[in-house]
């Protein structure tokens, strides 16, 4: 089983922004078999301050030291944020596999995940 880290956008409406990662990694679990979803840092912002930014950085921190234990990143959700972004260059740095559905809702990720996973 590959264990794949799990990105999405949090700042902003960080309560609606969870609730669409949880979402997604519903979406993942349906559509992705084989895979074991990591998302620690839905765990940290219920018990973290997103608007503190010594809480933020130790978050993007311990979120750091799960991604280089993972297999794989998946990026969902409307943009790429700054948080996102950090992520994506330390998975790119442990040569991790990159699922970029930045953009893509859920009811057209399963033909662009697919499409991806092929080529």
């Amino acid at each position: 089983m590959r264990i794949v880290y799990f990105a999405h956008p949090v700042s902003g409406d960080v309560p609606g922004n969870l609730a669409e990662a949880r979402l997604w990694i519903r979406w993942i679990y349906d559509h992705v078999p084989g895979v074991a979803v990591v998302a620690n840092w839905i765990v940290a912002c219920e018990v973290l301050d997103d608007a503190n930014p010594a809480h933020r950085k130790l978050g993007l921190q311990h979120g750091v030291a799960v991604i280089e234990r993972c297999d794989a990143i998946l990026l969902a959700g409307p943009k790429l944020s700054g948080g996102m972004q950090a992520e994506l260059l330390v998975a790119e740095r442990h040569n991790l596999h990159v699922h970029n559905l930045v953009g893509y809702d859920r009811s057209d990720a399963t033909a662009a995940f697919l499409k991806r996973q092929l080529t």
